[in-house]
């Protein structure tokens, strides 16, 4: 296998591999442990200064700050690996990963926009 090919098997790899790590970690113990932990409501109610509360609690994080500060992360990324093109001068040894890169961006970019995470307009 060339060079290229070994980098781009590398690159599929860890997309998928840090796909599967954030479904676990979005989705994780609770669906592959089933109903293991519905009676424990202690364990998801909150603690303060060795108190139990009781009531309603409230969860005051926005899931729109977090689906920002992942689009910043991904996007400023992307401004990295394209001011590396001009100094290393092998763009066409490279190209293909930069578009595989690309290519699951947008793609990503397009879901996010279909399910509705990203609303431009209240």
């Amino acid at each position: 296998m060339s060079n290229l090919s070994l980098v781009l098997l590398t690159v599929i790899f860890s997309v998928l591999l840090l796909v599967g790590l954030v479904h676990y970690s979005v989705f994780g113990v609770k669906h592959f442990e089933g109903n293991r932990y519905s009676n424990m409501s202690e364990w998801y109610s909150s603690f303060e200064c060795g108190f139990l509360g009781h009531g309603l609690n409230e969860n005051f994080f926005s899931f729109s700050y977090l689906n920002l500060l992942i689009l910043f992360v991904v996007f400023d990324l992307e401004i990295s690996l394209l001011l590396n093109i001009v100094y290393d001068g092998i763009w066409y040894y490279t190209f293909w990963c930069y578009f595989f890169f690309f290519f699951f961006l947008v793609l990503g970019y397009m879901a996010e926009l279909k399910l509705g995470y990203i609303k431009w307009i209240n």
